[in-house]
């Protein structure tokens, strides 16, 4: 993403603190941390550690994806692996969709995949 600067200084992002600040308590951080964080840690740690080894970004996609999902309300029906798969797919594909200018690899390849609409009137 050449050329994009993420600061976590200035007055945006003071706004956005003083936001979250007055919308969150001290407390809702611990709750977050031992009834949210945990379990969907868990969640992504199990399946992994069973294979004896796990990639960071993998990793990292996983766990952000199953927090986002929760806090999002989606419902896992069969709770089974190959829809947590499906689900990641179609993640990775939106991110890809929503970063399409700067994207190193084959555009159209990333328009023909799941979500091809979302993705059209990227780049």
């Amino acid at each position: 993403m050449n050329g994009v600067l993420l600061t976590l200084h200035g007055g945006d992002h003071h706004k956005r603190r003083v936001l979250e600040f007055s919308v969150l308590r001290k407390d809702d951080f611990s709750v977050y941390e031992k009834a949210i964080f945990l379990p969907a840690l868990a969640q992504v740690i199990g399946p992994l550690s069973a294979s004896g080894g796990m990639d960071l970004i993998d990793f990292g996609y996983r766990v952000t994806m199953n927090l986002t999902r929760d806090f999002a309300g989606l419902d896992r029906p069969e709770k089974s692996p190959d829809e947590i798969e499906q689900l990641l797919k179609l993640v990775k594909n939106f991110s890809e969709c929503a970063t399409l200018t700067h994207l190193t690899r084959d555009k159209e390849a990333v328009r023909a995949a799941p979500c091809p609409k979302a993705c059209r009137s990227g780049a």
